[in-house]
């Protein structure tokens, strides 16, 4: 679960991380009003998407006026970055900095314990500063039976010829830091940048939280916020039994098993499309499910064609199809074309009742797939 960063923000001052004064807002008037009562000349803006690079793609911008920042609000709202849609913006006091730092902490893939990274250079892509600047990033294993070190975050600060003035502001923010990692089962935490003022003191000018999902049954307090996160969607589908990740292409895909959706999106992109999603059903198919799948894919913007790729000895073909033609007549039918492919257990009797509705079916995966690939290049059209 990927929290926005004005979530992530509120977090960090409820733990004692400064962060700089700001409001987020989805109407030009409540930006108007947020403007206002910052009571700055300067601000700045920033679209909330779950991605990183906004600056790159234009999603940080400054106003010096209140018409400006209601201008440069509508520029932002509703933007697209790296396909996801921006339908809040951040307006914050503008900082003025002295430095940037970055400090982040996430799990080390072989030593399966927390890692502290810090670095001198804040303000770009943590991969950048690794690959260009690779003296000026450091990093500890955390142990978790001794919590974090004061002593070691020191010694990677003198490694990285940091200020001793900002040693224990710094300490300081990196043990709330860990600690909010901890409470909130996160697998990412991360400011970038810390902020040095001018006058001395240490913001978070930007947060990044991402909390483990198979966590989340022990935080019932974020549960309120589940509809305003940028995973919700993915969030609520997985509580149905499917586990869906938006990918942004033009081939929906609903399939089952995780294997078998991996292979199908190989298979479209060898074959000339994009899948548009991960979306495995494997959980379980009935009808309340595969309605929510097919209303979910066939929403999803760019889609022009929608695969159905069952294959399975336990799930059985014909209670896969029933929930298919009960689902898809609930919805008034699709307004985009639907290819079904059925291998598996009792195949013979699901394709009958998914032929008697007006869909061809397909045993082979690689014409299944062609042929949505095919359709999904073609205009779009009503199903059967």
């Amino acid at each position: 679960m990927k929290l926005y960063e004005y979530q992530a923000k509120g977090i960090f001052r409820d733990n004692g991380i400064p962060t700089p004064n700001g409001l987020v807002c989805s109407t030009e008037g409540e930006a108007r009003n947020g403007y206002n009562r910052l009571g700055k000349q300067e601000v700045v803006l920033k679209a909330q998407v779950p991605v990183g690079g906004r600056g790159k793609s234009g999603g940080i911008r400054i106003a010096r006026s209140g018409e400006e920042c209601v201008h440069v609000f509508g520029q932002l709202k509703d933007m697209e970055i790296k396909g996801c849609r921006a339908s809040r913006v951040l307006i914050e006091e503008k900082l003025e900095k002295k430095h940037e730092y970055y400090v982040g902490i996430t799990i080390d893939p072989t030593a399966y314990k927390p890692i502290l990274l810090m670095s001198s250079r804040g303000g770009m892509d943590i991969e950048t500063i690794a690959m260009e600047f690779p003296s000026a990033l450091g990093e500890f294993i955390i142990k978790p039976e001794y919590s974090i070190s004061s002593e070691k975050i020191m010694r990677l600060m003198d490694q990285l010829n940091m200020s001793r003035e900002i040693c224990g502001p710094v300490i300081e923010i990196t043990e709330r830091l860990y600690q909010v990692f901890s409470d909130y089962d996160a697998t990412l935490i991360e400011i970038n940048p810390l902020i040095e003022t001018q006058d001395g003191k240490l913001i978070a000018a930007d947060a990044r939280l991402n909390v483990d999902n198979n966590a989340l049954f022990k935080h019932p307090e974020l549960e309120q916020l589940k509809k305003d996160f940028s995973d919700g969607e993915e969030i609520y589908l997985r509580d149905h039994g499917i586990h869906f990740v938006y990918i942004g292409g033009n081939v929906g895909l609903i399939c089952v098993g995780a294997g078998m959706t991996m292979a199908t999106m190989d298979l479209v992109n060898a074959m000339g499309g994009k899948p548009a999603c991960f979306c495995d059903m494997s959980a379980g198919i009935n009808p309340k499910s595969m309605e929510l799948a097919l209303r979910t894919v066939s929403s999803l913007k760019g889609v022009k064609s929608i695969l159905v790729n069952m294959f399975g000895g336990i799930t059985r073909m014909d209670e896969v199809a029933n929930s298919f033609i009960a689902a898809w007549k609930k919805m008034g039918g699709v307004p985009l074309p639907i290819v079904i492919r059925l291998e598996g257990t009792n195949v013979a009797e699901g394709t009958k009742i998914v032929k008697n509705q007006g869909f061809e079916i397909f045993t082979s995966l690689y014409d299944a797939v062609q042929k949505a690939v095919d359709l999904g290049a073609s205009i779009e059209h009503l199903g059967p």
